[in-house]
């Protein structure tokens, strides 16, 4: 009998899957509704195996997967500080063990590494992404400073290299971005969300691009966020989106006039 003890708690005698041949993956979801939302999937797929309780500390935890009366088959502490990859603190990276079937000491950060997309890519093996890095795009842009906004269109030459847009040009983020409030199912409930549609630079690597909202313009957060990968980009409105954004307005607490920013950060 295997259990997960220490992190988040989770009894495999009553997963759905009973076997899992080597290579295989099993996914283990706080909330199969949300999950589903998330990574476009109308059912939830074969090889999430079950719910956990419990919740993982952003800060780092102890982890531990058992058998029988407690024997540790796997007993390990991550964290969110370097050496550890800290775009997974909340910039919607996974993290991601490197070359998994030669069993690494789990303890060593050097061990572990972000996913190569936002979002990771649960149940299967992570993309290979290949493409351009901002120092390169920069080069052939005049090398302008991931800060600047010589075009004065109100987005950081490094938000505009994620976005995939010209740093020279004045482009109106109308016309790049769509902000909607919808509404959408959850658990069997109708919730109110405001709905961020946009476009990233396919070939951008090395950098990551989130909304984040704010009701003061001093505060700002990215939480209470979900996001959908489109698996191909569609146009809406004249606008090539291929990511959807999702703001929880009820559990965000938002009840007052809200103001939205694009963050992009390299890593």
């Amino acid at each position: 009998e295997l259990r997960f003890t220490k992190g988040i708690e989770f009894d495999f005698s009553v997963s759905s899957t009973k076997k899992i041949e080597p290579g295989e993956r099993l996914v283990l979801v706080a909330n199969a509704a949300a999950f589903n939302l998330r990574y476009g999937h109308n059912s939830t797929p074969q090889f999430v195996a079950g719910t956990f309780s419990k919740n993982l500390s952003d800060s780092g935890e102890r982890i531990k997967l058992s058998f029988g009366a407690g024997t540790p088959i796997i007993d390990f502490n991550y964290d969110d500080n370097a050496p550890w990859p800290e775009g997974a603190d909340g910039d919607g990276f996974s993290l991601e063990l490197i070359s998994p079937e030669t069993n690494p000491d789990h303890n060593e950060a050097k061990n572990w590494r972000l996913s190569s997309v936002i979002g990771g890519s649960p149940g299967q093996e992570s993309p290979v992404v290949e493409g351009q890095t901002f120092a390169s795009w920069s080069a052939e842009n005049g090398n302008v400073e991931a800060n600047s906004d010589t075009d004065n269109d109100g987005r950081s030459a490094l938000v505009e290299f994620a976005m995939g847009t010209n740093p020279k040009v004045f482009e109106n983020e109308s016309e790049l971005i769509k902000v909607d409030l919808v509404t959408v199912e959850v658990d069997g409930k109708q919730e109110e969300r405001l709905q961020i549609s946009l476009g990233k630079n396919p070939n951008a690597t090395g950098v990551t691009l989130i909304p984040e909202w704010s009701d003061d313009l001093i505060e700002w957060s990215n939480q209470e966020i979900v996001y959908v990968i489109l698996d191909e980009p569609r146009e809406v409105d004249g606008v090539l989106i291929d990511r959807i954004y999702y703001i929880n307005i009820i559990h965000a607490g938002i009840t007052k006039p809200t103001f939205l920013r694009l963050k992009a950060t390299l890593r």
